[in-house]
């Protein structure tokens, strides 16, 4: 499994929907946000991307590191298309 940040893989100021195809168009299986209003433009956009929404109060290290163990478990088994909130 390979990871990027929006930054390394040059998306860093893409908002939504335009975010949403980057990477689906870059060849991404996945992507992880805590953005919460991300999933309204998932549901007019992607179709082989996958997206995980993380309820974390922050996207910095100490607030996420709670939502591994869950974020690795949703990672295996998670289909092109999907939507999932943890």
């Amino acid at each position: 499994m390979t990871l990027h940040t929006a930054e390394w893989a040059g998306f860093k100021g893409k908002k939504n929907g335009k975010l949403l195809s980057a990477a689906e168009t870059a060849g991404y299986d996945a992507l992880l946000t805590v953005d919460q209003g991300l999933p309204r433009e998932f549901d007019r956009s992607a179709k082989k991307l996958a997206v995980i929404v993380i309820q974390s109060p922050t996207n910095q290290i100490e607030d996420l590191l709670p939502f591994v163990e869950k974020i690795l478990g949703v990672l295996e088994s998670i289909q092109p298309g999907a939507k999932i909130t943890i």
